[in-house]
């Protein structure tokens, strides 16, 4: 199982504690860029090792490669899909259920430094509504540079660049101290 595999699967666990019982795929998709954009503002590099690349769309940013874990994980028999229709977004949604609950031995494929990073990504936006999180993605760095760039439309598919976020200053000076 890959480790963005292995995320969406925590990821669903975590929200269900807190309260969501599942993600729609636009949420899905959001949280799991944000994991992304935090890694390379507090740690200053990939959370993915660069395995999963981010492209503007009309609702924020997307990846062919949570598309691509989201089936593998289909039908690994891990989650299901359901569409449904939700009071916070006018459309109806493909909401994403945990099939069954993660055994430990699932669970323990993420190393410990990596969930508790999930979780405190989880612990800032998991409990946001599909619109709220849409304006905290559409504030990013990566997202604002592209949106600088669209002066006729939209540019979808064009390939978002985490170099644009900057290292936290708290952190800069953790390096430089230590």
């Amino acid at each position: 199982m890959t480790i963005l595999e292995e995320t969406i699967l925590f990821t669903l666990s975590q929200v269900k504690k807190l309260g969501k019982e599942n993600l729609s795929k636009i949420e899905l998709f959001k949280l799991i860029y944000l994991i992304e954009v935090e890694s390379y503002r507090f740690v200053g590099e990939s959370f993915f090792n660069k395995e999963v690349l981010f492209a503007r769309y009309e609702n924020g940013p997307i990846s062919v490669d949570i598309y691509k874990a989201i089936d593998n994980l289909k039908y690994g028999s891990y989650i299901e899909i359901k569409e449904e229709k939700k009071d916070d977004w006018g459309e109806p949604r493909h909401s994403i259920y945990l099939k069954k609950e993660l055994k430990k031995t699932d669970k323990d494929k993420l190393k410990t430094e990596y969930k508790m990073f999930i979780n405190s990504v989880l612990s800032s936006y998991g409990k946001l509504s599909i619109k709220s999180l849409k304006k905290v993605v559409y504030e990013t760095e990566p997202m604002v540079e592209v949106q600088k760039k669209e002066t006729k439309g939209i540019l979808k598919g064009f390939n978002l660049n985490f170099g644009t976020i900057p290292l936290d200053n708290d952190f800069k000076e953790v390096f430089k101290n230590g």
